[in-house]
């Protein structure tokens, strides 16, 4: 699912280079600037780093040198840094945070130890800073043009377009080199940096000002590493996995602190009425293997009143359509027709409708549909011949065509591959529940109310390991024009779940970080339950 960069490691090229330049380069020094620099067993490469780093004439210049055995400490303490040692390895980004905290400065401009970048090609993010901004960021946003988006970039997109900075694309402080104002620093704590995906959230939240005033390809130059690659017992990567994981941390907080944590109208019906109208269905309705069930309102499609004609006398499909009561027309035609129907009298999502007539389906396998979308007879059978050859699976809209570049995509399919990854090892990547159809197994539904969310059901079912195929491909023009921000609403939904049933990190590894030397304290969330129940009056026809 994930899509690697195959880079050329610059770093043994390098070495056979004439010696970096030493004249220092101009930049205004009423400002103190600090770099930091985390590092383990860099001998390598750390004094052609230090190097360029001591042309800008830094205020501070801190190493943290942390599990390295080899002479990296020894280099950076002769060309002049201030080391600080830990003896055993700190975990990804935690000698960011630990080196933040051991200075003070007006710019705090970060950088790795594998990766030497000439002096004139940090000024940009430098002078930035000097010029008012608080994050000044390293574009990769070429990266936004690569076929078949890998999801760390998606995560990035996508955590900036629910945070209303759709202009950062994918730039985000992950990325080397970046650099801090003290402002923000403080206000963020430096100790968050051992997430940088999650410091980046933090920032937006707490400013504005945040540019990427320079593009350095540092994923040319990054060094290949053991944890880059899946081990046998893997399928993905635990370097991946961390980034995932941090992705997923980064989601959960900008969920909490934004109020759309669990936010949810719940729908619930009255018990004995609805084993009334269960009894009362099950006399005129002939048991089928495979149940229609239709969400259906006042945005329903010409084809819809077609497809019920034809599949009226089907022997393999029950229909059942769920009809708001508003649709006055549409509820004289099936009464004039004679097809049973169900009807809701409140306002109410295609999910509802989906839970409602789960409880009334008889079928074996129930295909979910909304009738704002063309549906053909080819495409029903499409579904259930998956259905057959594929019997313990759900079978989903496939709409995987979609999956091309971020610049390209819809972010509610770039969301819906961040959803799929709670599970890397299925196939998925922007198929699922979040647009239907999709078929699911009548025994798969222990939870008929987690179809009122229906990707919170596809999280559930994820993490179950459930087989997930792809069925035909419906067309989706219609929901992503008029309702596209309740499609990313919907997935936001799906994330909570998952935070719920796993954790903040979706289970995700945290790679062996040290993050006990640096404890913080997140702002405080908005995690308070805001699920509003509504207890919904439904009818059945009254010609049945």
């Amino acid at each position: 699912m994930i899509q690697k960069f195959s880079r050329q490691n610059q770093n043994q090229q390098r070495r056979s280079r004439k010696p970096l330049e030493s004249k220092k380069v101009a930049r205004d020094k009423r400002f103190t600037l600090a770099v930091i620099i985390p590092a383990m067993n860099e001998s390598d490469t750390i004094g052609g780093v230090i190097d360029e780093i001591n042309r800008l004439d830094p205020n501070y210049l801190v190493v943290v040198d942390n599990g390295s055995t080899d002479q990296t400490a020894a280099i950076a303490t002769n060309k002049g840094a201030n080391v600080v040692h830990y003896p055993y390895p700190l975990g990804n980004d935690v000698g960011r945070a630990l080196g933040a905290i051991e200075v003070e400065a007006d710019i705090y401009l970060f950088t790795d130890a594998d990766i030497a970048i000439k002096a004139e090609a940090y000024l940009p993010f430098i002078k930035a800073i000097e010029m008012g901004d608080d994050v000044s960021i390293n574009s990769i946003d070429w990266v936004t043009y690569y076929q078949k988006a890998d999801s760390i970039s998606a995560g990035r997109y996508f955590l900036n377009y629910i945070q209303n900075r759709s202009d950062l694309r994918a730039e985000n402080v992950l990325t080397i080199p970046h650099a801090l104002s003290q402002s923000i620093i403080k206000r963020i704590s430096a100790a968050v940096l051992v997430n940088p995906v999650l410091a980046n959230s933090i920032a937006l939240e707490q400013t504005e000002k945040v540019s990427s005033p320079g593009a350095i390809d540092v994923l040319r130059m990054n060094k290949v590493r053991k944890n880059h690659f899946a081990k046998p017992d893997e399928i993905i990567s635990t370097g991946l996995q961390r980034m995932q994981g941090d992705t997923y941390e980064a989601l959960h907080y900008v969920l909490t602190r934004s109020g759309r944590y669990r936010q949810q109208a719940l729908i619930e019906h009255d018990e004995e009425e609805i084993k009334r109208i269960k009894a009362q269905w099950d006399k005129v309705c002939t048991k089928k293997p495979v149940s229609l069930v239709i969400h259906i309102d006042e945005t329903f499609c010409s084809s819809t009143k077609q497809l019920i004609q034809v599949l009226m006398a089907n022997e393999t499909v029950e229909l059942v359509p769920v009809v708001s009561s508003e649709s006055t027309s549409f509820i004289a035609w099936l009464e004039e027709i004679k097809q049973p129907h169900l009807l809701y009298q409140l306002k109410q999502g295609e999910g509802a409708s989906y839970h409602l007539g789960s409880i009334i389906a008889q079928g074996d396998n129930l295909l979910f549909h909304n009738a704002n979308q063309e549906l053909s007879l080819h495409q029903v059978a499409r579904f259930i011949e998956q259905a057959s050859l594929n019997p313990n699976a759900c079978v989903v809209n496939n709409q995987e065509h979609q999956y091309t570049t971020l610049d390209e995509m819809n972010n509610v399919f770039i969301g819906n591959q961040l959803i799929n990854m709670a599970n890397s090892g299925q196939k998925l990547i922007t198929s699922g529940f979040v647009l239907p159809p999709f078929l699911v197994p009548a025994k798969l539904l222990v939870e008929k109310q987690l179809l009122q969310a229906p990707v919170k059901l596809q999280v559930e079912l994820l993490l179950k390991n459930q087989l997930f195929v792809t069925g035909p491909s419906v067309d989706v023009t219609y929901p992503l024009s008029t309702g596209k921000q309740q499609s990313v609403e919907a997935l936001l939904a799906g994330f909570s779940y998952l935070f719920d049933q796993t954790n903040e990190r979706g289970s995700f590894t945290d790679e062996g970080r040290r993050r006990e030397l640096i404890p913080f304290t997140l702002p405080e969330a908005c995690i308070e339950e805001t699920r509003e129940l509504i207890v919904q009056r439904v009818e059945i026809n009254q010609s049945l």
